[in-house]
């Protein structure tokens, strides 16, 4: 149990940090994804450097800016490809489940929102990948003396705008974080407990 916080609390801070810090200027057209991440970034750089922000300013300004940048349901469906077939949710339990696994994204991110603001975010580099996707590998310096890099994924979701699907530190990512805390949930308290729970 202990392990797997630490897991989550690396991915929050990810999450964090990535919207904390802004990339450097670029010229890239308006569907780009490092133009939807800039988008973003310069609207939380503004918050984030500042405690003149109400935290109601602040979680108004993640629902406008921030949550659009995920593909919260294309991130749903990758974790709950690991649920047995005799234990497959119906459309209604799965529109629910989607909408825990944002609310619990949303909320971790706005509760570590005011804890990064002495850690720095750079870019470090971009390259496509299988399938039409996009990884972008960054570097969070303030926690070791290199710096921990992690990577953001990105794809064009089903009405073709870039998205980040996936976030990947190590031999880890967000979606098999999920998909292992899903797999732990329903052995423990069946469907519906881990529905609740998420």
């Amino acid at each position: 149990m202990e392990n797997k916080m630490k897991r989550f609390s690396a991915f929050a801070l990810i999450l964090t940090l990535m919207l904390s810090q802004s990339f450097a200027a670029s010229d890239e057209v308006e569907d780009s994804p490092v133009y939807a991440i800039q988008n973003a970034i310069t609207s939380l750089n503004q918050i984030t450097q500042s405690l003149t922000y109400s935290p109601e300013s602040m979680e108004k300004l993640v629902l406008e800016e921030v949550v659009p940048l995920f593909d919260f349901g294309f991130i749903a469906n990758e974790v709950l490809l690991v649920m047995p077939s005799n234990q497959q949710l119906s459309n209604s339990e799965a529109q629910y489940f989607a909408l825990r696994l944002k609310n619990n994204m949303i909320n971790t991110l706005l509760y570590k929102l005011v804890q990064s603001q002495t850690l720095k975010l750079a870019f470090v580099s971009a390259k496509p990948e299988l399938g039409g996707k996009i990884s972008v590998k960054l570097n969070i310096s303030g926690l070791s003396q290199q710096g921990i890099y992690f990577d953001l994924w990105f794809h064009k979701n089903a009405n073709n705008r870039w998205q980040i699907f996936d976030i990947v530190l190590n031999d880890d990512s967000l979606i098999k974080y999920y998909q292992s805390t899903v797999m732990i949930k329903v052995d423990r308290f069946g469907v519906q407990g881990m529905l609740q729970s998420i």
